[in-house]
């Protein structure tokens, strides 16, 4: 994406003319599992764990975007844009994520 802070100047807009924000998605973190039903009493584990598996990932936890067995957990992220207060906004919904960094363009002329 062109960096914002490299816009040469403003876009002026003719009546009935639009413009285009663009934006790229960049997972930082991991979503909870849909692990199903909860388990009423849980069974004492020996010694305290860390809540860190050997793998690395915390217990609950999988890649953004899907589990191990094909399913995908509940998550999604929406990204907004109004022009100015009291004008109509535009926006996308990014489904299956849970934590990331929007990166964004300033106004393009729309193509």
């Amino acid at each position: 994406l062109p960096d914002p802070s490299l816009e040469a100047s403003p876009l002026v807009l003719q009546p009935g003319a639009a413009y285009e924000v663009k934006f790229a998605w960049l997972p930082s973190d991991k979503c909870p599992t849909d692990s199903g039903e909860p388990t009423p009493n849980p069974t004492p584990s020996e010694g305290g764990g860390s809540g860190t598996p050997e793998g690395g990932t915390p217990d609950g936890m999988s890649a953004q975007l899907g589990r191990a067995d094909g399913g995908v957990a509940d998550g999604s992220v929406v990204v907004s844009l109004t022009a100015e207060a009291g004008a109509p906004s535009a926006g996308a919904t990014i489904t299956n994520a849970c934590a990331g960094t929007v990166y964004r363009t300033g106004v393009l002329p729309a193509s």
